[in-house]
């Protein structure tokens, strides 16, 4: 997806480097376009053309808390972990919510940092939710990466600090390949991504368990049995 390998072997005439049913989808030739060479029946389009778009926006202060009353609430990269965010504000009267498994990307100071939703959350000024109009998460998160050059130059474009608005985001030029690549990419890497998930969820349950546990063992409180 990154080079486009499997089309390069099929015009070099070496063997298939995918199963059958995969190498079938890929043409055997590149073609010219405004982004380099790209497969043939592939398309240059805008990001708005192929995806939606939602743009945070900040709730009111007095919604915000920490007592977990309403929905997890973002309103830049603060939060970001390695995949998904860590709730740690909340907000009762949300304005701009990101769906599960949508794809957030932080559009102030600094712009471009990539995350997904665990669930469904509020998104202040600070990030944009993501979603690629076939409804696949995995083709969403992993394409948002390749956008990572033109959204680090926005980064250099503020004169108090790097932005992009939702023209600028939506004007942005991708390369689209056709709905079977995107459904075949999607079964091949939904997976992976659940198992992805449901690490980050056991490791957020131990962290819990011991969070709850260590002050009761530091205090006396609870002994461990010998």
């Amino acid at each position: 997806f990154v080079d486009f390998e499997p089309v390069r072997v099929k015009m070099a005439g070496r063997e298939p480097s995918l199963p059958p049913e995969l190498w079938a989808l890929f043409p055997d030739r590149l073609v010219d376009s405004e982004l380099g060479e790209i497969p043939e029946g592939w398309e240059v389009k805008t990001l708005g053309d192929c995806s939606d778009l939602t743009m945070g926006q900040s709730p009111p202060g007095s919604s915000y808390n920490d007592q977990g009353d309403g929905l997890p609430f973002f309103q830049g990269k603060t939060e970001f972990g390695p995949r998904y965010p860590r709730n740690r504000r909340y907000c009762n009267a949300p304005t701009r919510k990101a769906k599960p498994d949508d794809t957030l990307i932080s559009v102030r100071a600094p712009v471009g940092a990539i995350n997904m939703a665990w669930e469904e959350c509020c998104v202040g000024r600070g990030l944009a939710a993501l979603r690629h109009r076939s409804g696949s998460r995995s083709f969403t998160y992993y394409s948002a990466w390749t956008l990572q050059p033109m959204l680090q130059e926005f980064e250099q474009m503020g004169t108090v600090f790097g932005a992009i608005n939702k023209r600028e985001f939506e004007t942005l030029a991708v390369v689209e390949p056709p709905s079977s690549i995107v459904d075949a990419f999607e079964s091949s890497v939904h997976e992976w991504d659940e198992r992805i998930r449901v690490n980050v969820a056991e490791a957020y349950a131990l962290t819990a368990q011991r969070d709850a546990l260590l002050p009761k063992l530091v205090s006396g409180d609870l002994r461990m049995g010998m």
